[in-house]
């Protein structure tokens, strides 16, 4: 099938049948992109963060150094996120360790703490009562129970 713009003329008596364009086709595409400019622009912060938290004490109160290792895996972590999650707040732990960050409204979030081993700690408030928290190895995918809590927080 071939989908011409709406502004497309085809010749008289042409034996084309004339379609519209699937609005939700064209919103799922403008959502996919503005995904990916997302994942773009939580990489480049991840950059940002990384390059200021570099040296030892660079909050002023005796912060360690951030790890490249860290800097490695969150990358990682970012390019394995699913496109239907929106993408991180990012800051740097003063332990040298990468933190992402999603909220949703008041007092409902979820966090994830990236070490230099692949070591993910996370943690999720989705009510006053409920709450979530754990460690998982970071193999490449993102594991089921953060992406649960990621799942959880968008509902």
């Amino acid at each position: 099938m071939v989908v011409l713009p709406p502004e497309a003329k085809l010749p008289e008596g042409s034996a084309v049948e004339v379609i519209p364009q699937d609005a939700r086709a064209t919103e799922r595409m403008a959502k996919s992109g503005t995904r990916q400019s997302d994942r773009q622009r939580a990489l480049d912060s991840l950059y940002a963060v990384f390059s200021e938290s570099r040296a030892p004490g660079w909050d002023g109160h005796g912060a360690r150094a951030a790890s490249y290792e860290s800097y490695l895996e969150t990358k990682r972590f970012i390019e394995a996120l699913p496109a239907e999650f929106a993408a991180p707040e990012i800051a740097m732990d003063p332990d040298g360790e990468v933190c992402l960050e999603w909220y949703v409204g008041a007092g409902r979030t979820v966090s994830v703490s990236i070490g230099p081993g692949g070591e993910l700690s996370y943690a999720g408030k989705f009510s006053s009562s409920t709450k979530a928290h754990g460690t998982e190895p970071f193999t490449g995918e993102i594991p089921a129970a953060i992406l649960g809590n990621l799942r959880r927080l968008a509902a």
